[in-house]
């Protein structure tokens, strides 16, 4: 599991400054902070999609994502992307080869294609030399961490010039 936090520690100096305006600047650091939880989903999404050889819808339909949303009482947010094995049938449309199953740029040796009752279509391999019991195809995520740092190092910035818009939209309104 890999945990992003944003919080208000950096814009911590700008809203002191800004102490006759606790609401307007309260309003602003909350979504100021959303904006940048959203902006850092997705370039993490297309970092790890990219790196992976995965279409980033994919990391939506596998529920790789948990995102704890900043209010006006709570001035932090989190996003958590889950870093276990995905399903081999999410890197593409599963295809019988002669040698076993591949999917997107993975190759599967001695696996099959098969539909299950549900209607999903997956890659499967048998534990052992018997019929059943078979097990989906996975592929692991790998150095996902080192993957996602680069941008957790632009949070700070991101943050102070999402706050500085929001805070200009939010005096504009007084």
């Amino acid at each position: 599991m890999i945990p992003i936090r944003v919080d208000a520690k950096p814009l911590q100096k700008l809203r002191t400054f800004l102490h006759g305006t606790p609401v307007a600047s309260n309003r602003a650091a909350y979504r100021a902070i959303n904006k940048t939880l959203k902006w850092v989903d997705t370039r993490a999404r297309r970092a790890l999609a990219a790196e992976f050889g995965l279409p980033v819808s994919a990391l939506k339909k596998a529920r790789r994502l948990t995102t704890i949303r900043a209010i006006p009482r709570r001035l932090s947010g989190v996003i958590w992307y889950g870093v276990s094995p995905i399903k081999a049938s999410y890197f593409g449309k599963p295809r019988q080869t002669k040698k076993g199953a591949k999917a997107g740029k993975h190759v599967f040796p001695g696996a099959f294609v098969a539909t299950m009752k549900s209607g999903h279509t997956g890659i499967y391999t048998r534990r052992g030399t018997a019929r059943l019991p078979i097990d989906e195809a996975t592929v692991p995520l790998n150095n996902a961490q080192s993957i996602v740092a680069p941008i957790d190092a632009l949070i700070p910035e991101r943050l102070k010039t999402v706050f500085i818009q929001e805070l200009n939209y939010e005096l504009s309104k007084m």
